[in-house]
Formats: C-alpha cells, structure tokens, sequence
C-alpha cells in the first residue's frame, strides 16, 4: 500500500506540478489578458475622447455650415437687390436717355427758331434803318411839298385870273 500511495503521491505530485505550470501559463495569460484590457480601456477613453472631440468639430462644423449658408442666403439676397437695382438703374438711364435726345431734338429746333427769328430781327432793323433814313429826310421833303403847294397856288391864282381875263374879253 505505501507503494500505492507513493504513486498516488508521484502522480498527485506530476499532477500538482502540472497544475502549477497550468496555473503559470494562466497567470501569465491572465497577466496578458489584463495588460490587454489596460491597453483596450486606455483605447476605450483615447476613443471616446476622440468621438467626444469629433461630435465638437462635427457641431462647430454644422454651427460654421449654418453660418455659411446664412451669409449665402444673405449674399443671394443682396445680389437680387443689386439686380434689381441694377436694372432700375438700366431703364432709368434708358429713360434720361431718350429725354436727352427729345431735349437735343428741342434744342435744336429752338435754335432753329432764334436762327429765323434772329433774321427776321435783323431784316425788321434794316427796314427800320430805312425809315429811320427816310423820316430824316421827311422834313426836307415837306419843306419841298410847302413850297410846290404855294407855287401851285400862285400858278392857281395866275390861272384864275388868266381865265378871268379870258371871259371878260369873250365878252
């Protein structure tokens, strides 16, 4: 019996010692698998502070969109306004435009107009110099009436007494 047991002892013996490498190996595995888990959590928290910074960017980057779509709304309004303005400004000038060659138009006749009434004006002064010069001459030419008057009347009086004679020697 004290064989058996020293071979239940060798073999409980072989058995311990091959639970104890077992153990070993497991130890070190657990060791590994602990470090593992040390490294995933270290990863784990790397991770989570990165999604934590990419949901910031993600937000400040939609924040940022939001704007740039804003100032693209503003941009796009503003550039319908100047359009607008734009072609306002097209048909008023269009408009001024026209008025300026109805404005040339009217000049024109109107300098026409004080063309003629400019030779009419001087044509109205030569008449007037005319009179001017004849109204001078105008007593000349009454004195010279008078004195034919006076010589017609003495001619007259000359006649009459003439014809006077004339009938009393007829008769």
């Amino acid at each position: 019996r004290v064989v058996e047991l020293q071979e239940l002892l060798e073999k409980q013996n072989g058995e311990l010692g091959q639970t104890k490498d077992h153990l070993t190996c497991l130890s070190a595995r657990v060791a590994e698998l602990e470090e593992d888990l040390t490294t995933a959590r270290k990863d784990l928290i790397k991770s989570e502070e990165m999604n934590t910074k990419h949901q910031k960017d993600l937000r400040e980057a939609l924040a940022q969109k939001d704007d740039v779509e804003k100032r693209i709304t503003t941009l796009e309004k503003r550039y319908l306004a100047a359009q607008r303005e734009v072609t306002s400004v097209h048909d008023l000038n269009d408009k001024l435009e026209n008025e300026l060659v109805n404005m040339e138009s009217l000049h024109r006749q109107s300098e026409e107009k004080a063309r003629n009434l400019q030779e009419r004006l001087e044509l109205a002064d030569q008449r007037l110099q005319q009179m001017e010069r004849r109204a001078e001459t105008l007593p000349e030419v009454e004195a010279e009436l008078a004195e034919r008057i006076v010589a017609l009347r003495k001619a007259e009086e000359k006649h009459g007494s003439v014809e006077e004679r004339l009938r009393q020697l007829e008769s």
